[in-house]
């Protein structure tokens, strides 16, 4: 895989993270997060940050399985930042 196959892959990751995010937020989980999770969860619902680093993981675990690609794992690196941006 060369440098701007992987640099698609962090665009669309980050923006796959951040719309999720927005609809999560939308539909009410990170706000059911923020009040009904134990002191963890209701922090990490606290924090865009560490929601769009969770939600990059996620995705990038799913792509590296899916592509059988081990460098997908590197993803949430830099898809954190955009995602966040993008909120």
């Amino acid at each position: 895989m060369n440098i701007l196959i992987f640099a698609v892959y962090v665009m669309l990751a980050a923006c796959l993270a951040a719309f999720l995010l927005l609809l999560g937020k939308k539909w009410g989980i990170v706000e059911r997060m923020q009040v009904h999770g134990n002191r963890f969860f209701s922090a990490m619902a606290h924090c865009d940050f560490c929601l769009s680093w969770w939600l990059g993981v996620l995705i990038a675990v799913l792509l590296a399985l899916l592509a059988a690609e081990w460098r997908m794992l590197l993803l949430p690196f830099f898809t954190t930042p955009l995602a966040r941006r993008l909120l």
